[in-house]
């Protein structure tokens, strides 16, 4: 998560936050709530996810070294919209937004690091509205195949179908079609 950090920056980024352990099913955030932390992921997965009409919608998911956030709830104050859940035993470094942005004032170097992340998840929610706009559902598995593979292996076959926007059925013949 942090290891391209110097020891310093590593230490006042872990001294901001704490570590907390998320069992499985347990909610990080909860839609309504306002989002105030950024949890990176020490160990487990994260999913986000929305419901419409009663039935969850996965939005994306968050691994090992990967940083689980509503953004847009967290800059603006607002309540989210979505839902942060732990899809196994989770460990995080929770951090409060407002001493996140107190590290940055304090620390060039971990400001240019959180710059980095932010421009990244910027190109990665870029791909994310493309792979929805550009591919059908077989072209979109297949993206996951060759870029996100973690995503096929660590995600139920449920939760995949409805991140690709197919029924559980339809991700079944995609799976065969593909082998």
């Amino acid at each position: 998560m942090a290891e391209q950090l110097s020891a310093d920056a590593r230490f006042l980024l872990t001294e901001a936050g704490d570590t907390r352990t998320w069992e499985k099913g347990a909610f990080l955030l909860r839609e309504g709530s306002v989002c105030r932390h950024v949890h990176g992921i020490w160990k487990g997965s994260v999913r986000m996810f929305q419901l419409q009409d009663g039935k969850e919608v996965n939005l994306r998911f968050f691994f090992v070294n990967g940083f689980a956030t509503d953004f847009k709830s967290l800059r603006l104050g607002e309540p989210s919209g979505c839902f942060l859940q732990a899809m196994e035993s989770t460990t995080t470094l929770t951090i409060d937004a407002a001493a996140l942005r107190a590290l940055y004032d304090r620390s060039p170097e971990l400001e240019r690091w959180g710059r980095g992340l932010l421009e990244n998840l910027v190109i990665k929610e870029q791909e994310h509205a493309d792979f929805f706009k550009l591919f059908s559902p077989e072209e979109r598995y297949d993206w996951l195949l060759r870029h996100d593979p973690e995503v096929i292996r660590k995600v139920s076959g449920t939760r995949l179908a409805s991140y690709i926007g197919v029924s559980r059925e339809s991700l079944s013949r995609i799976r065969s079609r593909m082998r």
